[in-house]
């Protein structure tokens, strides 16, 4: 019997913390696209995108165990490509926020 490379619960720990992190930046990066046109999503509304795409990253393990073999490559890469999009918004957005005088947008960001 072998010996698995990370323990199991380090493993949960570690996708756990990678869900956590997933979940700020796409709430964020939505925050930062709807302030983009000019429509405020902070308080409850920002909750409610949160615990959705929280509920979005824990579940996409068995949704993804769903998808048909020949058509899984895509689906994931289509969900790199949103996360990306979204959390590249979202770290721009936490960069202004707590880095200071990054940009000349950073009057806009609340």
């Amino acid at each position: 019997m072998e010996t698995p490379l990370v323990n199991p619960l380090l493993q949960e720990l570690i996708y756990l913390v990678i869900a956590i992190a997933v979940t700020f930046l796409v709430t964020e990066g939505a925050k930062a696209l709807f302030a983009h046109f000019g429509v405020d999503i902070s308080g409850g509304v920002s909750q409610i995108i949160a615990t959705t795409v929280g509920l979005l990253v824990m579940l996409v393990t068995p949704l993804l165990a769903q998808i048909p073999e020949a058509y899984a490559p895509y689906i994931i890469k289509v969900i790199e490509v949103l996360l990306a999009i979204f959390s590249a918004f979202g770290v721009h957005r936490t960069a202004v926020r707590f880095g200071g005088n990054l940009t000349a947008q950073q009057k806009n960001v609340k």
